[in-house]
């Protein structure tokens, strides 16, 4: 035969018990003890009012009756004293005295007799009483003539009748009083002796279900004992076994906070730091911005000169046909070109210097300064360009000193010259115009460069107030874990000693 053990560990056939909770145990235990006890108490109520029946029965139905018989028959023999008194008396005030007596004794016997249904009789019973009955009416008109005769000194006649006449009915009503309050006396002990059967069953029923129920009790204690503890227990080991992992668990937590607090604190010193370079970033882009404003001033500058230069070649067109008694101060304009010619060449020096600057910009400023990047390498190309255009127009105007120095014969050759270097200057115009939007793009670029750097600087000082919100938050949750590891701890530590209790 299995243990409970096993039946407990392997289900068995109380396997929906151990399924219930501890609060649903104790119910159905206490249902059942409940039980037990209501049981019994409804045994023993019922019991008690069986011997409450039977007792009830032998005092109304026997003892009261009986009483009542008793005195019908005292009072019957006290009759007949009475009226053996008055036959042997002389005295006629003690007749008379006697006569009363036994008239007051008569009085108290018929409603005796008259209230036989009180009495509770049976069948046989009633049958026993008649026999009484029918003798009481001849027995009290007996007593009647014997009195009458003894009033009158008849005394002998009295005699002879209360013994001849009287004796035989007076003792057949006695009998049957007799045989009645026997009757009565055997039905009280039958009710007695079945209350006393009663009774033993009530003391055998009582210990039985006392011992009975104690011993249920127990066993059933027992089971639900080993049921509640053995749940107890598995919760406790589950209880135990979770605390421990989820120690492991926060303590693992516990130094990742710490670390990520850390690492937080270290990015904070990064995004400072990227924080100023963004703010040196915005200046470096304030000042690209200027020299790019000032760029794009000597540029337009540069344009007006080579327009105007452009309208001087054409007048000089126009007056070609007189140019010959002007040739000197064709030279000195020449010269002049020439100047201009190395102004164009140091402004697109200038130009290159600038484009490299803002290379070198556009260089730091990483992922934002690729645009930039591309208009300054554009802007250094057109001023190489812009050079080439310088020189050359040097060199046409080193041309045209020698041709006008040469010979002043040479003016068709100085007309040609003078269209070409209309057409390069009027190139060259295009090109500062070119350079002009180039410069005002680059301008644009660096104010939006600018104000990017200055959203960036906002944007990092709003991440460190983030990240410093994080690094805050971090530490409170390392603490918080290491609060929540000493809680698991005592939960561990309670487990334990519940255990140790069941």
């Amino acid at each position: 035969m299995r243990s409970y053990d096993t039946l407990y560990q392997q289900g068995g056939y109380m396997t929906w018990f151990n399924r219930l909770t501890i609060g649903k145990k104790l119910q159905i235990y206490a249902l059942f003890v409940s039980l037990i006890f209501t049981f019994g108490g409804l045994t023993a109520l019922y019991s008690v009012g069986r011997i409450s029946g039977y007792i009830e029965h032998a005092y109304n139905d026997n003892m009261v009756p009986t009483v009542k018989i008793s005195a019908i028959l005292d009072r019957l023999q006290e009759h007949r004293l009475l009226t053996r008194r008055h036959i042997y008396s002389s005295d006629v005030e003690e007749m008379k005295k006697t006569r009363d007596e036994m008239e007051k004794i008569h009085s108290e016997i018929i409603p005796l007799v008259e209230a036989k249904d009180k009495y509770r009789l049976s069948d046989e019973e009633e049958k026993v009483f008649a026999i009484f009955a029918n003798n009481l009416k001849p027995l009290f008109d007996s007593y009647h003539e014997i009195l009458r005769l003894s009033e009158g000194f008849s005394k002998d006649d009295a005699s002879y009748k209360f013994e001849a006449e009287n004796r035989p009915i007076f003792y057949s009503g006695k009998d049957a009083l007799s045989k009645l309050i026997n009757m009565k006396e055997n039905s009280a002990k039958a009710d007695y002796e079945k209350s006393l059967s009663v009774k033993k069953y009530v003391w055998i029923a009582t210990l039985v279900i006392i011992f009975g129920g104690i011993g249920i009790v127990i066993i059933s204690s027992v089971f639900i004992t080993r049921s509640i503890s053995g749940a107890i227990k598995s919760a406790v080991n589950t209880v135990s076994t979770s605390s421990a992992e989820i120690a492991a668990t926060v303590t693992q937590h516990e130094r990742t906070a710490t670390q990520q607090a850390t690492l937080v604190s270290e990015t904070t010193v990064a995004m400072d730091e990227l924080d100023a370079s963004s703010r040196q970033t915005s200046e470096q882009a304030a000042s690209a911005s200027t020299s790019a404003q000032k760029a794009s001033t000597v540029i337009e500058d540069g344009g007006k000169a080579v327009r105007d230069a452009v309208e001087s070649m054409n007048l000089l067109k126009d007056k070609i046909g007189v140019v010959a008694d002007q040739i000197l101060k064709l030279g000195e304009q020449t010269a002049q070109i020439g100047g201009i010619a190395n102004i164009v060449k140091d402004l697109s020096s200038q130009i290159n210097m600038l484009g490299l600057n803002a290379a070198v910009e556009a260089a730091r400023a990483g992922e934002h300064g690729k645009g930039f990047a591309v208009v300054a390498s554009e802007v250094r190309k057109l001023a190489i360009e812009s050079k080439k255009s310088a020189e050359q127009a040097s060199a046409i105007v080193s041309d045209i000193q020698k041709a006008t120095n040469s010979t002043i014969m040479a003016i068709e050759a100085g007309t040609k010259s003078t269209e070409d270097v209309t057409r390069l200057a009027r190139q060259v115009g295009e090109l500062f115009s070119a350079l002009s939007g180039i410069a005002g793009s680059v301008y644009e670029n660096a104010q939006q460069v600018l104000l990017n750097t200055k959203q960036q600087s906002a944007a990092f000082r709003q991440i460190v107030e983030a990240i410093n919100s994080i690094n805050t938050g971090a530490k409170e949750t390392a603490a918080g874990l290491s609060q929540t590891k000493t809680g698991i701890q005592k939960l561990n530590e309670t487990a334990h000693g519940l255990k140790e209790i069941v």
